[in-house]
């Protein structure tokens, strides 16, 4: 699952590519005009599906204690206040991404984004960040002009920035969250 005030379609749209380019069958659905009940009956054990889910498709999922076994999770903005009465409340209305989540799922959070990082603290299971630096915690990040990822206790460069499809920081950073969020998977 992906959530976030922006950067949830892109990164939702790279992790189905990745997967699929890697042989492995995935479903893509959510706010991207698919519903995941188009899918669901043809789900199989090791099939994938990537769900771009929005803070009102989260709140069921608080009501009902679910959250997806790997859940990204791209940042947080001052949006959609006329649903919600502060900036908090939207968070945690976001955080039920990964608020159910148990000791064997995987949170991926926005380490540079300070609301999103400021749950790592309270995850369940394993924590996989992503951040334009090498912080700690990070399993994606940049360095100089590379994406650079950690891949059995290496440290991986991916790609360039200038070689992503579409430009900007907020897209390096959508392509930070991508590549964790599709290796995990």
């Amino acid at each position: 699952g992906v959530t976030g005030t922006r950067g949830k379609s892109t990164t939702t749209s790279w992790i189905h590519d990745m997967l699929k380019r890697s042989g492995k069958k995935a479903y893509l659905g959510g706010n991207i005009t698919v519903s995941p009940l188009t899918f669901l009956d043809k789900l199989k054990k090791n099939d994938v599906a990537v769900v771009e889910l929005s803070s009102w498709l989260l709140e069921p999922c608080g009501d009902m204690a679910l959250s997806p076994h790997i859940a990204v999770w791209t940042n947080v903005m001052s949006d959609h206040l006329n649903a919600y009465d502060n900036v908090d409340d939207y968070a945690e209305a976001k955080a039920q991404i990964m608020r159910h989540q148990g000791p064997n799922d995987i949170f991926i959070p926005n380490l540079d984004d300070a609301t999103v990082s400021s749950y790592a603290a309270s995850a369940a299971g394993e924590v996989r960040g992503f951040s334009l630096k090498d912080k700690k915690g990070a399993f994606a990040w940049t360095a100089g002009e590379w994406l650079v990822m950690k891949h059995d206790d290496k440290d991986v460069k991916v790609l360039k920035s200038k070689d992503l499809s579409l430009t900007g920081s907020h897209n390096v950073m959508n392509a930070l969250a991508a590549m964790v969020g599709a290796s995990t998977a």
